[in-house]
């Protein structure tokens, strides 16, 4: 998954702008985020497709500030009562 991350300040039309691109590369859109504070979407992209394949043309969207990828952290529950 990937995570695309929107200027806070971001126009309704600017952020329309780029789902329409989103969608038109045939990225899945997860889940919407549209925060005071932060502005993103979270972005599964097709196994036939890499992130290169698309990050060029989304990074230069007006609005757009970074795309990065979204990686779980997994941990072992070390010293953890039984």
């Amino acid at each position: 998954m990937q995570l695309v991350t929107l200027d806070r300040f971001i126009s309704d039309r600017a952020k329309d702008a780029v789902l329409d691109k989103l969608m038109g590369l045939g990225v899945v859109v997860k889940t919407a985020f549209d925060y005071r504070v932060y502005k993103g979407y979270l972005v599964s992209v097709p196994s036939n497709k890499r992130l290169a394949d698309w990050q060029a043309s989304v990074l230069s969207l007006p609005g757009v500030k970074c795309i990065e990828v979204d990686q779980a952290v997994k941990t072992q529950g070390v010293g953890k009562d039984d």
